[in-house]
């Protein structure tokens, strides 16, 4: 498929369930089919098509190796990078640091090394059963909020739309009054904007009340991924490894050669749920960093 079609596909708006035709003098209007996408997703595709063009996706992140970009060398704080290396009968991959002045620089680490050790801190992630009990109550409740928020905010959008009709009256009162061809033409074309603003508003209360998955479907994803992120890491698919990455983690990961990984900060979830390492890659035990005291 061309560039050219592919544009021309993400600039249709039938895809919303509206339709729309100047020349035939027809007017942002629902359609009688079912929509693709809403009309807020179109409008946010048209002005990324009108940005300025956005950096490419690094080249160098591929399947081969997850970790790269990620991990960071312990010694200078700096990215490693990741190749395969040619060796005498088949080729090797390695994680390095290539950063001038570290005492790393130049000295490789086997891939299966540090991406096995990786995936024994992943592991060790996995919370008690009581955990995920404790869990589950604080989304259930957590869910009720949620419900709670979505009722009210429903009332702000109905205060929002009455706001913008009337927006919109004031300038047809306006294009009444105006002479000036340029006016006229700038006010039909701020009616216009306001006039898919309300569609977009009128989209956000049709839906605001409604989850796009059940409860149940949503807690068992959840906890899914949370009792065992490994398991999604052990994917084929590069996109769910970067994914990992990002919901575990809450900076890159710094490894140290002949040591292993430092201190892992996990995100609120897994923090909360036990997922927190010492130095060594082990769970901080039951009773904590704080040194002891005496009971009072």
């Amino acid at each position: 498929m061309h560039e050219q079609r592919v544009d021309e596909l993400l600039k249709r708006l039938i895809y919303t369930g509206y339709i729309e035709y100047t020349p035939w003098n027809i007017s942002l209007r629902k359609g009688q089919h079912e929509p693709l996408i809403t009309l807020e997703t179109h409008q946010k595709i048209q002005k990324r098509l009108s940005e300025k063009a956005h950096a490419p996706i690094r080249k160098d992140v591929s399947a081969d190796f997850p970790l790269r970009g990620f991990v960071v060398c312990g010694e200078c704080d700096n990215p490693l990078t990741a190749a395969w290396s040619k060796g005498r009968n088949k080729y090797h991959a390695y994680y390095n640091c290539h950063t001038k002045g570290c005492d790393s620089r130049g000295k490789s680490i086997r891939r299966d090394l540090i991406e096995g050790q990786f995936e024994a801190l992943l592991r060790k992630l996995k919370p008690s059963h009581a955990l995920i009990g404790a869990a589950t109550q604080m989304f259930e409740k957590l869910w009720q909020h949620r419900h709670g928020y979505q009722q009210s905010r429903v009332e702000t959008l109905q205060t929002e739309l009455v706001r913008v009709e009337r927006q919109t009256n004031k300038l047809l009162d306006q294009i009444l009054e105006a002479d000036m061809p340029s006016v006229i033409k700038a006010y039909e074309k701020k009616i216009k904007q306001l006039e898919e603003e309300k569609l977009v508003i009128a989209e956000k209360i049709e839906s605001a009340g409604l989850p796009s998955k059940d409860q149940n479907t949503t807690l068992r994803t959840a906890l899914q991924f949370l009792s065992n992120p490994h398991v999604l890491w052990g994917s084929k698919q590069l996109e769910d490894k970067r994914a990992v990455l990002k919901l575990v983690f809450t900076e890159r990961l710094a490894y140290v050669r002949n040591e292993g990984f430092r201190t892992a900060k996990t995100t609120l979830p897994f923090s909360m749920l036990g997922g927190i390492f010492d130095s060594k890659k082990d769970l901080v035990g039951p009773e904590g960093l704080e040194p002891s005291t005496c009971r009072l």
